[in-house]
């Protein structure tokens, strides 16, 4: 057999080989996302109010880092001078029960991929966990202690920073109506910030809040 059929040969098996570990990997991510309890999710999402490019169900629900591409300004890096905050950004869509997802670890933040780029008009929105492990803040634990006239920045994968200034904060129950978060009309590029507040409740298995920070792109 010559060397190209050999080689030929060799490509489809690694083709095969690899479509289905993606297919185990991605049933076994929707079978622990279908287990996972409500604490773990984000903020139920707005559907009928805030029209999907897709149908929701096929959407994979899960945030990662993006592989590298050609540049589209997309976000990649959050950063909050005033509480220490310098954080990679993952991409968030939807989760199988109807909320946005939330980043996969402690230390990064999640843009909802499915509304606005940060700088472009709309209200980009971006979630990150609150609470401790092992006495180590979570990267939005002290999210709570940013105050009106905050500035907020955005790196994007132009290596191009974009500047938000925090115009309100605000608390709202975590079964709250979130379109004010996702929704605006005004025109103008906006940038809100949401973690979880208050203390856990052990009943709900919960925290009974979402902080949400407001802020407004500044040139």
């Amino acid at each position: 057999m010559s060397k190209l059929k050999l080689l030929a040969i060799f490509l489809a098996v690694v083709a095969i080989g690899g479509s289905i570990f993606f297919s185990l990997y991605q049933a076994e991510q929707n079978k622990l996302a279908n287990n996972l309890p409500d604490k773990l999710f984000g903020w139920k999402f707005p559907v009928f109010k805030f029209p999907l490019p897709v149908p929701s169900e096929y959407l994979l629900a899960y945030s990662n880092i993006r592989i590298s591409g050609v540049p589209q300004g997309l976000p990649v890096r959050l950063q909050i001078p005033t509480i220490g905050v310098d954080a990679l950004i993952e991409d968030a869509l939807i989760t199988p029960d109807g909320r946005m997802d939330v980043p996969a670890n402690s230390v990064n933040v999640a843009w909802f991929a499915l509304g606005p780029k940060p700088g472009n008009v709309g209200s980009a929105v971006i979630g990150g966990h609150y609470g401790t492990e092992n006495n180590i803040p979570f990267v939005f634990y002290n999210l709570n202690k940013l105050v009106v006239g905050d500035k907020i920045f955005v790196v994007n994968d132009k290596n191009e920073t974009i500047t938000f200034q925090v115009r309100e904060i605000k608390l709202f129950d975590r079964n709250a109506d979130a379109t004010p978060v996702f929704v605006s009309t005004d025109g103008l590029p906006h940038l809100n910030l949401v973690t979880c507040e208050g203390v856990w409740n052990k009943v709900d298995d919960n925290y009974p809040s979402r902080l949400v920070i407001f802020a407004d792109a500044v040139k």
